[in-house]
């Protein structure tokens, strides 16, 4: 499926950024932060979510502008000491899926399984550019973030999956894990267009239904197995709704087994083990 890459947001003048820490203050006092506190609600129906990074917000504005998949209205783009805000649309009287999931009825739960489903479909149709098609990059081809590696900095790009797998493994050779990774990651994989944290805590329901897929950090283009292992990354959390989404959504178990031994050795994020190291 064709696509087009992200246009820009309203890049915020320098009269808003300024004012930009007082809205944040001002928004922690009347409303509170929101999540695990990388959000603050500043109005009714709009929230700024502070300290983000460049690949959140391309992967967040080529999911709305390529697809039909309910995500959050992005305002504007903040520029600060180094990092990103991005004021976006609050979705009120939201819960995440992960919170409401056991209340649900059977039917609720395949009608939301299903959706979500048919949303991972569209993004998985997306194809990179002509010449890039092996890419493993951020959506607009740079550095990505990936909370399976670490969390306080930016990868790649990769020009093969041979490259990304050489740094999945810290550098070490494939049969230092055993047969599943080896297996695994002497193949090269397409790369699709991934969300890359497609965990129930990123999925929002109101009154049993389906609102929107958020937090899009971890987006760009990925092997076509990750969508897959990364989503299943905590699924001993939520068992029953990963075990239904496999059920309607192309899975990789042999890619999950390697991923899984590598997760058992590492005790992943990465940025862990290099510092304990």
């Amino acid at each position: 499926m064709a696509s087009s890459m992200p246009v820009s947001p309203v890049l915020a003048g320098k009269k808003r950024t300024k004012l930009l820490p007082f809205r944040l203050w001002l928004g922690k006092k009347v409303f509170g932060y929101i999540g695990m506190g990388v959000g603050v609600r500043i109005g009714p129906t709009r929230m700024i979510k502070w300290r983000c990074e460049q690949p959140e917000v391309e992967g967040h504005l080529y999911a709305a502008q390529n697809t039909t998949i309910p995500v959050p209205k992005v305002y504007r783009i903040y520029h600060l000491h180094g990092k990103l805000a991005i004021e976006m649309e609050y979705l009120r009287g939201c819960e995440e899926l992960g919170v409401e999931w056991r209340s649900l009825s059977a039917h609720q739960k395949q009608a939301l399984v299903n959706d979500i489903g048919a949303y991972i479909k569209q993004l998985r149709a997306l194809r990179p550019p002509v010449g890039f098609e092996r890419r493993i990059s951020s959506t607009n081809g740079g550095p990505f973030r990936d909370t399976r590696l670490g969390t306080n900095r930016l990868f790649g790009p990769f020009n093969t999956s041979a490259e990304f797998h050489d740094c999945v493994r810290l550098g070490m050779a494939e049969n230092a894990f055993g047969p599943k990774v080896m297996q695994v990651h002497s193949r090269e994989y397409e790369c699709r267009f991934t969300h890359g944290d497609l965990g129930a805590q990123n999925i929002l329901i109101r009154n049993g239904k389906f609102v929107a897929i958020i937090d899009w950090e971890n987006a760009g283009w990925f092997p076509e197995y990750y969508e897959y292992t990364k989503a299943r990354y905590n699924s001993v959390l939520l068992p029953e709704f990963y075990e239904m989404l496999a059920e309607v959504t192309e899975c990789y178990d042999e890619e999950w087994r390697a991923e899984r031994d590598l997760w058992r050795d590492f005790d992943q994020p990465y940025d862990k083990v290099l510092v304990d190291r």
